[in-house]
């Protein structure tokens, strides 16, 4: 009997989008790439992108965004088990399983970015993994630290180099 219990968990607050066209769930490639950006941007690494060499950077973001995945995804098992344990024997209760296993499968595609080099630039593209278009890091591609060379201008000012 359903007893409305909480099931505890360490979970996330993100939200994860995902297509699935196996399931009929088609998400427009820029709706895609703005919830990757949103997810990305949440993320807090220690170090900033232009510190540390791009492939460490683009690994720490993923590995934190796998990580919060993975919360979720234990999340959603424990509540599946719960609510389908009387039903263990049942075909509808394995075709849902079977359901959730081909859905993990594409969430956890929809959070890996592309990592092929940015058209612009040698950083890492940041767009979803099989995207459409040219490869993008996502940033301005303008030096982020400030100039060295003072004759002529503040020393605050901002380099701008790319």
């Amino acid at each position: 009997m359903d007893d409305e219990t909480v099931i505890a968990a360490d979970d996330t607050d993100d939200i994860f989008y995902f297509a699935s066209p196996s399931l009929g769930l088609p998400l427009e490639p820029v709706k895609q790439q703005a919830h990757l950006a949103s997810l990305r941007a949440s993320v807090r690494t220690g170090q900033a992108r232009q510190m540390i060499p791009d492939s460490e950077w683009v690994e720490l973001v993923s590995a934190q965004l796998r990580s919060r995945l993975g919360k979720r995804l234990n999340h959603v098992a424990e509540w599946m088990d719960a609510n389908t344990a009387r039903f263990s024997g049942n075909a509808e209760t394995h075709n849902l399983r079977r359901t959730l296993e081909s859905a993990i499968v594409d969430l956890q595609a929809s959070i890996e970015f592309c990592r092929s080099n940015c058209v612009e630039c040698e950083l890492l593209c940041l767009l979803p993994r099989r995207h459409e278009g040219p490869h993008h890091c996502t940033t301005s591609h303008l030096c982020k630290f400030r100039c060295e060379i003072l004759d002529g201008h503040d020393e605050n000012e901002a380099c701008g180099l790319p």
